[in-house]
């Protein structure tokens, strides 16, 4: 950008015409915008009219994006820069860098140290000069002045006098190898040849210079093209291996229209070959020549928008299949007075010794695309190349969006052009030039991009604001700063889910899924995975393993609680470009844990209230509520809900309650069930004895073994049973009738003497239970005794209530 009191003069005699291949557009989708459209200048500083904001350059490390613009605004110089430290989301205006810095920036940072550097067109000394500030705060504040064109800047001989170095290119060696910072800068130099000088630029040579103490001092300033074609436009980069690569383009001559190129391999020590990038070229805006003040025709697209012929450079460096490749994008008018200005491709897969074919991008209209730039980002070296694009007013050509498209395969082919912009926007005056601190016909000569692993920034310079003052009541457009950063698109994952089978309760640990990236040089770590299991816990990160290319392969570790079928869900990201995701489904088979049931033969009276089974599951998370149970009592009468607890052991009991109408053994089976396991089983045999109407039958403890035969009624029970406690009372005749019901053991018991005690009528039940004594003793006529256990007796035929007619039977069971 130059102020008004500058101006350029050269020779535009170009009259060459070259067919360009258009491009096929692939179908692609649009890539996911993560900050849209965001504005990054504020107005503080512009007084009146001057609020040009344009020519953007922008450098990004981690969070931080640093962008460098021409600000017109402030009295005192025009290289303005914003800060974001949150990729672009807010900005931070940080003001201009002062006198003598002339704008024109250009930004690079050195990824190890943090350090950016500002490259400017500058006034150093009273001389026209290029400028290299540094920051050391991240972007906050840049320090003085490197005058990286002293050779040159001060060179004043009737001849060969500078007027100007413009358009600074600076590209920092962040390669890792032997000049890694080194810092690298291209310009052009403008200059008088008139004996004696006039002070008017004539022609124009290219210079580069270099610094190896990470921006203090710029040394071995050379040319690298001399001023016979008139080059300008420089752009300047490092490749993977630490090359330095230039492109510019030349204006006059036998070469006029071509864009040319020039490697090192030494540190930018000295160059190779001039090698020819494109030829044939018709500067942008040829067929539309405009009078942009004395001695300044210049060529212009509609809105008198003047246009300088240049290049711009991008190298893969991201470690792809295209690692190395190097990329130029420029401009050519197509013959015609209503299309000025395409976009136009080249791409060298040998360090820039040979070049393919011109491709035209954008093309397919009669509209201008103008202003290109590229870059390289993503982790499979995508290209992106963006423009301002006129498509969207075809009536007119007038109205501008900024536009994209991607190459995800090294620039053989581009997607579907993409549109940057949320909205377009007019020209404001340029001729004369609405901002008088502006020259006539400049509206800004780039626009910039740059990229990471994973996203791609855009900095453009937008009209779309309106101002309203005394000088345009009407309103005017007001040139300001935007920015857009989107997902760097790369090649699809695949991902494959799989099927694992596993038991309740038991950890695992083992593969869930499997991918690929069409990337041969992807590697585990580039990627992260969450695993959803399904079951309602929180996901996990799974662990990715493959050799370099892949396959890739999650695993992960987890312990099912329950049995069942649950999907698994799967989510491959990207690291770097956390937009690129893909989802694989897999399935858990969880069986269910081994259980085993016992139970114990019991001794009851009719009713039983109490465990019935006892039973452990394998999986340690079971609890209670994960299970049912019912219990067939095995008298015939439907089965029943069991009530399900824990136990001592760790286990659980099923608890039962039933009242029998009859009295015997019966097989009792309890069935716990698991919804969606298997039942587990357990049968026991129930030995139930009746208590007998009015009191309870007695036999001595030494007589109560089970199997054992007892006299349990009768003239002769002190006879026939034995008592630990000795004999018991002859009265006594084996029926205690208090208390007369629910005999229990523990409990004393009183009685009469003899068969005054009433025991009950016969038949009496199949199974009593009878209490067992270990003493007995008489006092007046109360005879009384323990109940140190209860048995259940198996009835004899004989019994009467007569003492003669003896009650015996076998002793089947103890009931306590």
């Amino acid at each position: 950008m130059t102020r008004s009191s500058h101006s350029r003069r050269f020779a535009l005699g170009v009259t060459l015409v070259l067919t360009f291949s258009l491009l096929q557009a692939a179908g692609a989708s649009a890539q996911t915008v993560l900050v849209d459209d965001t504005q990054v200048n504020t107005a503080a500083g512009d007084p009146g009219d001057n609020t040009t904001q344009s020519e953007t350059s922008l450098a990004v490390r981690g969070a931080t994006v640093c962008a460098g613009f021409n600000d017109s605004g402030p009295a005192a110089g025009i290289s303005g820069f914003a800060r974001s430290t949150n990729r672009g989301q807010t900005w931070t205006d940080q003001g201009e860098l002062g006198v003598g810095n002339n704008g024109d920036p250009t930004l690079a940072v050195n990824l190890t140290t943090g350090r950016f550097f500002y490259g400017e067109n500058a006034t150093i000394g009273g001389n026209p000069a290029i400028g290299v500030l540094r920051s050391t705060d991240d972007c906050q504040t840049f320090g003085n002045r490197v005058d990286a064109s002293a050779a040159s800047s001060g060179l004043n001989a009737a001849g060969n006098l500078t007027t100007l170095s413009d358009k600074p290119s600076l590209a920092v060696d962040n390669s890792g190898g032997a000049n890694n910072g080194n810092v690298y800068l291209c310009w052009t130099r403008f200059f008088d040849t008139s004996n004696p000088s006039d002070g008017v630029a004539d022609t124009s040579e290219l210079r580069f210079s270099r610094s190896t103490d990470g921006g203090v001092t710029f040394v071995n300033e050379q040319i690298l093209q001399a001023q016979g074609p008139a080059p300008f436009g420089c752009s300047t980069k490092v490749g993977p291996n630490g090359q330095v690569f230039v492109a510019w383009a030349d204006r006059v001559g036998g070469t006029a229209g071509d864009i040319r190129f020039r490697a090192s391999t030494d540190g930018g020590q000295t160059f190779g070959a001039n090698v020819q990038v494109s030829t044939g070229n018709r500067l942008p805006g040829t067929d539309r020549v405009v009078n942009c003040g004395p001695n300044n025709n210049r060529t212009t697209l509609n809105g008198n928008i003047r246009m300088l012929h240049q290049a711009w450079l991008a190298v893969d460096t991201t470690g792809s299949v295209s690692n190395g490749n190097v990329y130029a994008v420029w401009v050519s008018d197509p013959t015609g007075n209503v299309d000025n200005s395409d976009v136009f491709f080249s791409r060298s897969t040998n360090n820039g010794a040979t070049w393919g074919a011109a491709v035209q991008l954008g093309g397919g209209t009669t509209t201008d695309q103008f202003e290109p730039f590229v870059a390289v980002g993503g982790d499979e070296g995508t290209v992106s190349v963006a423009w301002y694009d006129r498509r969207n007013d075809a009536a007119n050509n007038f109205n501008i969006d900024v536009f994209k498209a991607f190459s995800t395969d090294g620039g053989v082919t581009f997607g579907a052009l993409q549109r940057v912009t949320n909205q377009n926007w007019g020209v404001p005056q340029l001729n004369p030039n609405f901002d008088n601190a502006i020259a006539n016909c400049y509206m800004g000569e780039y626009i910039g991009i740059a990229a990471d692993a994973g996203r791609f920034y855009y900095l453009w310079g937008d009209n779309r604001n309106t101002i309203t003052n005394v000088n345009w009541p009407a309103g005017r457009p007001d040139p300001d700063i935007f920015f857009e950063t989107e997902s760097a698109p790369d090649q699809p994952i695949t991902a494959t889910g799989t099927t694992i089978s596993v038991v309740e309760g038991a950890p695992f640990t083992g593969v869930v899924a499997t991918f690929t990236d069409p990337d041969t040089t992807a590697t585990a770590s580039e990627y992260g995975a969450t695993i959803d299991w399904g079951d309602g816990s929180p996901p996990t990160v799974g662990t990715i393993s493959g050799p370099t290319g892949g396959p890739f392969t999650v695993s992960g570790s987890h312990t099912y609680i329950t049995e069942g079928t649950f999907p698994i869900t799967v989510v491959i990201t990207d690291v770097d470009n956390p937009i690129t995701t893909a989802t694989a489904l897999s399935i858990a088979n969880v069986a269910d844990a081994p259980k085993t049931a016992t139970c114990t033969n019991k001794v009851s009276s009719q009713f039983f209230a109490g465990v019935v089974a006892s039973f452990t599951d394998a999986n340690p998370f079971s609890t209670p509520a994960d299970f049912n149970a019912a219990t067939d009592w095995g008298d015939l009468t439907p089965p029943t809900p069991g009530v399900i607890t824990t136990n001592a052991s760790g286990g659980f009991d099923v608890n039962g309650m039933h009242s029998y109408t009859s009295t015997g053994t019966f097989t009792v089976t309890t069935t716990i069930n698991d919804p969606g396991g298997s039942p587990v089983f357990a049968s026991c045999t129930f030995l139930i004895g009746a208590a007998t109407a009015g009191g309870s039958f007695v036999v001595g403890d030494l007589n109560a073994a089970v199997g054992s035969s007892v006299t349990f009624w009768g003239a002769q029970w002190a006879k026939e049973n034995s008592l630990s406690g000795g004999p018991a009372p002859a009265a006594f005749k084996g029926f205690s009738s208090i208390p007369s019901s629910s005999p229990a053991c523990g409990q004393a018991w009183t009685t009469e003497p003899g068969g005054s005690s009433g025991p009950p009528s016969p038949p009496l039940p199949a199974f009593i239970i009878v209490r067992v004594a270990g003493s007995i003793s008489k006092t007046g006529s109360t005879i009384t005794g323990n109940t140190p256990q209860l048995v259940v007796v198996q009835v004899n035929p004989g019994y009467g209530p007569n003492p003669g007619h003896a009650g015996t039977g076998t002793v089947a069971g103890r009931l306590c």
